[in-house]
């Protein structure tokens, strides 16, 4: 269940024809994509072999972050049943939402068992891949945040890893002295200002929240959506404050069962015209949140550089260890965004005024359940580092001189890569505020 083509560069815009040949493609960040999707890597230049790795990779497939979602369509779905309010159609999704309600109560934001099983395939995918560096007794410093979905995520990689290669030592940690590089946008980063928390990027009175009500204005057509469910579809209103919010969560609904169910679908209830729709909304609403926009003047994107200087750091040190095997990382999925813009991927560099030409420029489906970024680091008998960055398996392209395809010398790598942390220094240095904003 779940999109499983390929797409790691975000300007690939998503189409209606790949919406009719699969709804689940529509649903962004809820994506559940398999590893066997990863693409092969472009063979590494004569002589050099992989011999360090390190990831920064999404928690696994989880469920919606707020538990009032799966309540509050409950609710107002029964309650129409009660009141003979609900459609055939209505009483067939909630019949089979009733089958699903047991997985989901109290249990919000909650990794599932998918979103476990990815992590252990994941850890397989890199082992298979990757053999010389995981092979004997070797070390894998695993790192993750202190939220429970990640920790859990962590720990199935390095179940999996360790009984592949017992010989492997492992040192697990998720601790608050690593916050600020695994979630820079949190109180933990001595960079970040109050208008920078991530509950800020979010919040209801953030300055693109008035644009992407009138894009859902724009996409929503509740009396066809709910029109189908119920016989007077201002029924939702009962339990929702508008029928706009009442759909937005229903796409929330439709998208994220897939996180925590490969039997139950809702996908046969919503036409791909209204999936594209819906896509397009929370998507931009992703894109404001960690994309290189103008709402927050590159702040949003730019205090990821402190992730990107916790793999630099590393990096340097850990080259030189033959003992050093991975820097294992687990995060979210707007930091792995925000990480690719850092990193001025193509794709992660455009911009758009207009809110409606978002989706030109963006996908939110490039950060799915257990999304992760690799940097592979081969070395030849003469000692020379070569690193290569992938993103879900795939290469990914940096503007750097000098590379053999998606393979960088390790010394113009690390160059430039310092060279963008100190653009996103600039950035923070000339937006900081000498009185912290606190309207955000």
């Amino acid at each position: 269940m779940g999109c499983l083509a390929a797409l790691s560069v975000s300007a690939q815009r998503l189409t209606l024809e790949e919406v009719q040949a699969d709804k689940y493609a529509a649903t962004g960040n809820y994506l559940i994509r398999s590893v066997q999707s990863w693409p092969s890597a472009t063979p590494a230049p004569k002589g050099y072999k992989p011999f360090y790795l390190s990831t920064y990779i999404r928690h696994g497939a989880r469920l919606f972050s707020q538990d009032s979602m799966y309540s509050d369509a409950l609710k107002v779905l029964r309650m129409a049943r009660e009141q003979s309010m609900l459609t055939a159609a209505g009483e067939d999704f909630l019949s089979r939402y009733e089958s699903l309600y047991p997985l989901v109560e109290g249990r919000g934001y909650d990794l599932t068992q998918i979103g476990a099983d990815q992590h252990r395939e994941l850890a397989a995918e890199l082992y298979r891949r990757y053999p010389s560096i995981f092979k004997g007794a070797r070390h894998i410093d695993a790192r993750s945040t202190t939220l429970t979905r990640t920790i859990i995520s962590l720990a199935a990689e390095c179940e999996t890893l360790k009984g592949l290669n017992p010989k492997l030592d492992i040192d697990m940690s998720a601790s608050n002295v690593d916050m600020g590089a695994l979630n820079p946008t949190s109180s933990f980063n001595p960079k970040a200002e109050v208008r920078d928390y991530s509950t800020s990027l979010e919040a209801t009175n953030a300055p693109w929240q008035p644009d992407y009500r009138k894009l859902w204005e724009e996409n929503a057509d509740p009396d066809v959506f709910f029109g189908r469910l119920f016989k007077d579809w201002t029924f939702v209103t009962k339990v929702y404050p508008d029928a706009i919010t009442a759909q937005k969560m229903f796409y929330y609904l439709i998208s994220n069962t897939q996180s925590f169910s490969s039997e139950v679908s809702f996908m046969d209830f919503v036409t791909p015209e209204e999936m594209l729709a819906m896509w397009e909304c929370e998507n931009f609403r992703f894109y404001c949140i960690c994309g290189k926009n103008e709402y927050f003047k590159g702040r949003n994107w730019s205090l990821s550089e402190a992730l990107l200087r916790d793999i630099i750091k590393y990096a340097e040190a850990d080259i030189q260890d033959p003992q050093m095997a991975a820097r294992l990382r687990l995060g979210h999925d707007f930091k792995v965004s925000s990480l690719l813009t850092v990193l001025d991927v193509e794709g992660f560099n455009q911009t758009a005024a207009d809110p409606r030409d978002v989706k030109n420029v963006y996908n939110y489906s490039c950060v799915p359940m257990a999304t992760a970024i690799e940097f592979v680091f081969y070395k030849n008998r003469k000692g020379n580092v070569l690193v290569r960055v992938a993103h879900d398996g795939k290469d990914l392209t940096l503007p750097i001189e000098g590379a053999e395809g998606p393979y960088y010398e390790w010394i113009v790598f690390k160059e430039y890569c310092m060279s963008r942390i100190a653009l996103c220094n600039d950035i923070l240095y000339k937006t900081k505020s000498p009185i912290i904003n606190e309207k955000y």
